[in-house]
């Protein structure tokens, strides 16, 4: 009886035993499984800043080369002091005056704004605020014959500093077109159609480059 119950205890305890060892050695497993996954995305951090550091030097080439070509396209911008009003008027007005023009009206406009999704942060907020390239926009009327506006042209599109013709209308002298109030033809108007001198209303635009300043996190980045 007594033998029994040693043997009863015994398989209990061996029981007992059996399953501590299993509980013990699922829960080595599942930790070593863990740390085997651990070890496997480590390394895949690994080789993707490898990757990352390795193309750096490609970047900053790119880079450079980048701002190299700012440079060399903001060589041909007028400079800020070129498109004031009155430096920019007397520019045009003596294009006009070895064409034989005769420039009436100069104003500065500006571009209608198309709705921009609104940007978040002091970065981007810095960037639309200020842009590194300023537009500048001038509407000219002026007096002349054809022939003599296309000199006109050929000299603005011709000068050393980049400007750009956008819009244009040629009218009959003393007739209104987009730029002012339009009305019917009449007798008056057919007859100053006939007439060589003409109303020449053009909207001229150009950029100053404004160089951006270094950001301190790009450089340390880099």
């Amino acid at each position: 009886m007594i033998e029994r119950r040693q043997l009863i205890l015994f398989i209990a305890v061996f029981v007992i035993l059996l399953g501590a060892l299993g509980t013990l050695t699922y829960f080595r497993f599942r930790s070593y499984q863990d740390c085997k996954d651990e070890i496997a995305r480590l390394e895949r951090e690994k080789a993707e800043a490898d990757r990352l550091i390795a193309e750096i030097p490609g970047l900053r080439k790119e880079a450079k080369e980048l701002s190299e070509q700012v440079e060399v396209y903001a060589e041909i911008l007028p400079k800020e002091h070129e498109v004031r009003h009155d430096a920019f008027v007397e520019t045009m007005d003596r294009f006009a005056r070895e064409t034989g023009l005769q420039i009436l009206r100069a104003d500065p406009v500006t571009r209608r704004k198309k709705n921009k999704r609104p940007r978040r942060g002091a970065q981007a907020q810095e960037e639309e605020d200020s842009p590194p390239f300023i537009e500048h926009r001038y509407l000219f009327e002026l007096k002349g014959t054809f022939p003599s506006f296309l000199r006109f042209v050929n000299k603005i599109e011709n000068w050393d500093r980049f400007l750009a013709v956008e819009e244009m209308e040629i009218l009959p002298l003393g007739v209104s077109g987009k730029f002012g109030n339009s009305k019917k033809a009449d007798q008056e108007e057919i007859e100053a159609a006939q007439k060589p001198v003409k109303s020449i209303q053009l909207v001229v635009t150009t950029y100053t480059h404004r160089p951006k300043r270094p950001s301190a996190t790009a450089d340390q980045g880099l």
